[in-house]
């Protein structure tokens, strides 16, 4: 099913459009385009993939945050301390057969405070857009591995990494405060080019080392693209 860019965006996410002629700005809002999102996981053993608990839909956003808007919901077990979650989306419109440039801006929520102790591990928020579909097969040794490369843990690899998941709100209650955040703008390390049909896929993901539940809400992308 075609999913289209067009009208359905609205400028969620701070900040100025790009002013370069040869650059376009997608604002991609969850409450909007939030369905039909796929949620997939990688970097653990094939055998304990029912242990993770992989969830992946698309609901309303927790109290206090705003509740009669819907975000993208991804969740899992991070059972073994190496953990890629990730959602993807494929979306059609752009010029066929093309190779961008793309910075992406990801606006999210969590209930992670920002003095949370990091020793224990960290969870970083990755995204891109690829030609093809993000995947996550067994290897050899039967551990799943991500079709693409998106960097260990810290590392950018071919996409993004856009801080970690952390809320910005102080302290570090238990449980915590659901809050919102957007990222700083960063460049994906590689290009993309569309098929023919002018789509892409656009996927966020959270690469962590933190043993325990990984709980996010994916309200809003941001994807500049260029020549």
């Amino acid at each position: 099913m075609k999913r289209y860019l067009g009208a359905a965006m609205t400028l969620l996410l701070a900040g100025c459009l790009n002013t370069d002629p040869l650059a376009s700005v997608f604002d991609f809002d969850m409450d909007i385009l939030g369905e039909n999102w796929t949620a997939r996981a990688a970097n653990i053993p094939a055998a304990r993939l029912a242990e993770v608990g992989v969830v992946g839909d698309w609901r309303p956003l927790p109290a206090p945050l705003p509740t009669t808007r819907k975000a993208v919901y991804l969740a899992g077990n991070n059972v073994t301390g190496e953990l890629f979650l990730f959602t993807q989306k494929r979306f059609t419109g752009l010029a066929p057969n093309q190779t961008f440039t793309a910075a992406f801006t990801v606006q999210y929520a969590t209930s992670l405070h920002a003095d949370c102790p990091i020793g224990t591990g960290l969870t970083f928020i990755k995204a891109g857009a690829s030609l093809s579909e993000l995947t996550s097969e067994p290897d050899n040794q039967g551990i799943l591995r991500v079709s693409a490369d998106v960097g260990a843990h810290a590392e950018q690899g071919d996409f993004t990494r856009l801080g970690d998941i952390r809320n910005g709100l102080p302290g570090c209650p238990t449980p915590g405060t659901f809050a919102s955040k957007t990222t700083l703008t960063q460049t994906q390390a590689s290009t993309f080019t569309t098929d023919f049909d002018g789509g892409f896929i656009l996927f966020v993901g959270l690469h962590s080392n933190a043993v325990g539940p990984l709980e996010f809400y994916l309200i809003a992308v941001r994807m500049t693209i260029q020549l």
